[in-house]
């Protein structure tokens, strides 16, 4: 698993602080919406054009699709997307 972490300045007190977040139990918005509008996030389930069903996760530097048997797949490859549910709550 990789670690999340984010870095901002705080203008009051002249400084740099940092924001570290556990990836196990936080899942990164993708900046990717599906056909529906709904916002991407890593983990989430989707279904797409090729009628193959695919979970999004994070293979360094990018967010890639994973599909049971086929490998990784980019999000240009798949064409439509929808999201199905994620691999949190639906644990198959």
């Amino acid at each position: 698993m990789r670690t999340i972490k984010f870095r901002g300045w705080d203008k009051f007190d002249k400084k740099m602080f940092y924001l570290k977040y556990d990836s196990k139990d936080m899942m990164q918005f993708t900046g990717l919406l599906d056909k529906n509008g709904k916002e991407v996030f890593e983990g989430d389930r989707l279904t797409c054009e090729r009628g193959l069903i695919a979970e999004v996760c994070w293979v360094t530097p990018c967010f890639l699709l994973r599909v049971k048997g086929h490998g990784l797949f980019s999000f240009q490859d798949v064409g439509n997307i929808e999201i199905i549910g994620n691999s949190y709550e639906d644990n198959k």
